[in-house]
């Protein structure tokens, strides 16, 4: 029951603070009502549904480097929800990337001082990334897309830490601490596929930006097989964030391999 209120408290405020995606319904409906061009014809569209394992390494501003491995991620995860879905109108594309991770109470049992114990810890993260393209090459040998949009992260790590008594027979005493950022992050990119047959072709996309961050990037590349009804894709992805110096947390990377499916009408 827990995490089902944990979910819907994030769901809520994810949409509360996504103005960016306003700012495109607002856009489409400006292109369909001043474009005859545009309004006619079909509209086509994509859902993809993935699972991402990821490594995580944050890095914190006094130096403590904290990971999170493949591993952690299998044993210790929560919940990870993971999608991906498009719609396409001749050359423009309006995308949304989703991404909810939730990992608690890992025992870490590292000790970071003597007498120091980082004990347990975990973090629960989001990151949407709404998006408008504009496809610039579509031929039978590749398809390629220029888009800009932004990308909202938003990251929360717990610890609990025992630090031994002096005295003895005491018990430890316990210090518990939760770190968070939330950042918006303007972002553009170029993404597309390259066919290699019929049905086998290499998807990509990378992307850099700014905002709240001094710097973030992000991409990812792999290969794709078309079935009659869904598309099978797999392949690598990374993240990194360049946070400042004026967060604890100093710098993010995650990276790790995908799998997929992508369904599409």
């Amino acid at each position: 029951m827990t995490t089902t209120i944990s979910i819907k408290s994030r769901l809520v405020l994810i949409l509360g603070r996504c103005r960016l995606l306003l700012w495109m319904f607002a856009l489409a409906g400006l292109l369909l009502s001043v474009s005859p061009t545009f309004a006619e014809g079909d509209w086509k569209g994509d859902l993809q549904i993935y699972g991402w394992i990821p490594e995580n390494d944050i890095k914190l501003n006094n130096g403590y480097e904290y990971k999170i491995t493949r591993n952690d991620i299998l044993e210790d995860i929560d919940i990870f929800l993971m999608t991906a879905g498009r719609l396409r109108k001749d050359r423009w594309s309006f995308a949304l990337d989703l991404v909810y991770g939730d990992i608690s109470n890992k025992d870490f049992d590292e000790q970071l001082l003597p007498g120091v114990t980082f004990d347990t810890g975990g973090l629960e993260t989001w990151v949407v990334t709404p998006n408008i393209g504009y496809m610039i090459v579509d031929d039978e040998q590749q398809r390629f897309e220029v888009y800009a949009g932004a990308r909202y992260f938003w990251l929360e790590v717990d610890a609990r830490v025992e630090i031994e008594s002096i005295i003895p027979g005491k018990s430890p005493s316990v210090v518990e601490r939760s770190d968070r950022m939330e950042h918006w992050d303007a972002i553009a990119g170029v993404r597309g596929l390259y066919y290699l047959s019929d049905k086998w072709y290499i998807p990509y996309s990378v992307n850099i930006g700014g905002g709240d961050s001094d710097f973030t990037w992000s991409a990812w590349g792999g290969g794709g097989y078309r079935f009659d009804s869904f598309d099978l894709t797999f392949g690598w992805r990374y993240l990194t964030y360049d946070v400042g110096s004026d967060t604890t947390i100093d710098e993010i990377d995650i990276s790790g391999p995908f799998v997929g499916a992508m369904f599409r009408w």
